[in-house]
């Protein structure tokens, strides 16, 4: 150990982790950085898997961040695992219905902010550093695809048991009675 200070008892990638104040070593610094590394890592699966858990919807890297779209056109929820510019905190960038930006800010201001570039047309961002309420993450992604997706998507969404998804094809078809 060349910082010569005490592994905690946390394992991580086969080595024990340093203190978290621990930053006079190269090797102590490394390791730290893989912890945020993998935290990051499950933050985006997270939010993945709920998104994509969306009808029709697709995910590409748009400006260099994880970004989920409906149909493989409209945007609605971009991942900032690393932060961007001035908010270097884990967050997210989601469509919102008209006149939810302020609302949610005033609920929770210390969670939801107004982004820079989207915010002007309604979007929020939610910080995801912390403990996450991933229930209110998932219930705000869902509005957001509601904001930008077409009503047969959204009629899908609400009454999935009338709709067969091939999601293979990238359709989705009703079931004849």
């Amino acid at each position: 150990m060349a910082c010569g200070r005490a592994p905690s008892n946390a394992y991580v990638s086969g080595r024990f982790r340093m203190s978290a104040n621990c930053t006079t070593s190269r090797s102590c610094r490394r390791l730290q950085g893989s912890v945020v590394v993998a935290r990051a890592t499950s933050t985006v699966e997270r939010i993945r898997k709920i998104c994509l858990a969306l009808p029709e919807v697709t995910e590409r890297p748009s400006h260099g961040a994880p970004t989920f779209f409906v149909r493989g056109k409209s945007t609605f929820v971009t991942v900032w695992a690393d932060g961007h510019h001035d908010h270097t905190f884990p967050h997210l960038w989601c469509a919102a219905p008209a006149g939810a930006q302020e609302m949610r800010i005033a609920e929770d201001p210390d969670r939801i902010f107004r982004p820079p570039y989207v915010g002007h047309r309604g979007w929020i961002g939610v910080r995801l550093d912390g403990k996450p309420d991933w229930a209110q993450v998932e219930e705000l992604c869902e509005d957001a695809y509601r904001t930008v997706a077409p009503k047969t998507l959204i009629a899908q969404l609400d009454d999935p048991l009338s709709l067969t998804s091939s999601r293979s094809a990238g359709t989705s078809e009703r079931k004849r009675s």
